[in-house]
């Protein structure tokens, strides 16, 4: 068989088929990876200590302590008797404070108690309790009571509007007290701008602490390391306004917030007695007397209102210092 020709080139006798084409390779695309999402932590919420938790007396740093009764815990407790700081219920502040009477870890009241107590956990006098007792305050705080006894007498006085009159705010009865809390009212037509001193027998070694950010009430408690003695506590100074109508102008305790408390937190029963204070337009003189209010058997008279009235009509008003053993007045009123 001879040649023969085909595009492209000539094939000889034998050829047994056709040349093989080159394949062209097909792209294979590259995979894309997907992005795995980073997971997001999930925050672990910071534990909140149940009714319970913590130390009787441990209330610094609020709100939930460090587990160490020291001085800053009882200058706090001053704060939340006096009403500058209120404590919170939870976590729970208000059950950590309210330390005194110890044997039931509280009673539901921010007292002078508390802070005597909270001290004598701050200086090793009583080994620290775990938190117990009320978790908030009580619905029916107890009033002061007892028969006979006088706890604190504010002194009525005169005063001359557009002046100052300072009302002394006297511890009577107990020369065993080594804290008292108290707070009064008075009105802001007639009175203005109190300041709270000391009494300059206890001035060395007493702790003033005072709540006058509302006008129209005070707070305030005394405390010490030494008892009190029948000494005058503080001095209030009132401004009298200008424009004040003349009269009597009373200084009232508030139901439930006097209370007295001796070195080892025992509550003492208590009992006050408010001020008056007549006011006049101007200065002039003045006719004192003094004495008892008694019965026809001549027991003494407590808390009775004596109004004494001079010959062009003025009243001055006073009220008798307490039961049978003294129930005594001193009383002015202006001619």
């Amino acid at each position: 068989m001879g040649l023969f020709s085909v595009a492209g080139g000539f094939w000889g006798a034998g050829a047994t088929g056709m040349p093989t084409p080159t394949a062209t390779p097909t792209a294979t695309p590259t995979a894309t990876p997907t992005a795995t999402p980073t997971a997001t932590p999930t925050a672990t919420p910071t534990a909140t200590p149940t009714p319970g938790s913590g130390l009787e007396g441990d209330i610094a740093p609020r709100a939930i302590g460090d587990g160490i009764i020291l001085t800053t815990d009882v200058v706090q407790a001053r704060r939340f008797v006096v009403g500058l700081d209120t404590p919170a219920t939870s976590p729970n502040e208000f059950q950590r404070v309210d330390t005194s009477p110890i044997a039931t870890r509280g009673d539901g009241l921010l007292t002078s108690g508390d802070v005597v107590q909270i001290r004598r956990y701050a200086s090793g006098l009583d080994s620290p309790l775990a938190a117990g007792g009320p978790t908030e305050p009580s619905p029916n705080p107890a009033l002061e009571g007892g028969q006979g006894v006088v706890a604190i007498r504010a002194l009525s006085k005169n005063a001359v509007k557009g002046t100052h009159v300072t009302i002394p705010f006297v511890l009577d009865g107990y020369s065993n007290a080594t804290a008292v809390s108290f707070a009064v009212t008075y009105d802001t037509a007639k009175l203005r701008r109190p300041t709270v001193t000391l009494g300059a027998a206890i001035a060395d070694w007493a702790i003033l602490t005072v709540n006058d950010t509302v006008e129209g009430s005070l707070a305030v408690l005394v405390d010490s390391s030494y008892p009190l003695g029948a000494n005058e506590l503080i001095r209030v100074t009132f401004e009298v306004a200008p424009n004040a109508e003349p009269g009597p102008s009373m200084v009232r305790f508030v139901p439930g917030r006097t209370s007295l408390s001796d070195d080892v937190a025992n509550e003492l029963p208590t009992r006050s007695v408010e001020a008056i204070i007549t006011i006049a337009n101007e200065q002039s003189q003045s006719v004192i007397i003094a004495g008892r209010v008694v019965t026809p058997r001549r027991r003494g008279v407590g808390n009775a209102t004596v109004t004494l009235t001079a010959a062009k009509g003025r009243k001055g008003f006073a009220v008798t210092s307490s039961g049978r053993s003294s129930s005594y007045v001193d009383l002015a009123v202006r001619e």
